[in-house]
């Protein structure tokens, strides 16, 4: 069976990821594991093992969440 394999610039850790949002590693974790970056694998076998995610995840994250914020600031206030 074939591994995924991706060259490494398009590869994103999860301390960049969290840097470019402005969140916690710990949240960017949570994110991984609600699925929101399916590629992401663990680079060893280890419970503290790092994670690599292929940038294309990311670049999804982040069109959807900007999707999502331009409906809520569309909806009219309550008030």
């Amino acid at each position: 069976m074939k591994k995924d394999t991706h060259p490494l610039d398009e590869l994103v850790t999860v301390a960049e990821i969290a840097s470019q949002l402005g969140i916690t590693t710990r949240e960017v974790q949570r994110l991984i594991d609600r699925g929101h970056f399916p590629s992401a694998r663990k680079l060893g076998a280890g419970a503290t093992s790092a994670y690599v995610i292929v940038r294309s995840d990311l670049d999804a994250y982040l069109k959807k969440r900007e999707a999502q914020s331009k409906v809520k600031s569309a909806m009219p206030s309550k008030g």
